[in-house]
């Protein structure tokens, strides 16, 4: 399988901010 990398880059921003607002929360 083959992910374009803008895509894998937006992936780790959404994981980003799912850790960020856990850690908030």
């Amino acid at each position: 399988m083959n992910i374009c990398p803008f895509s894998r880059l937006n992936l780790k921003k959404i994981f980003k901010k799912m850790v960020i607002l856990f850690i908030f929360y």
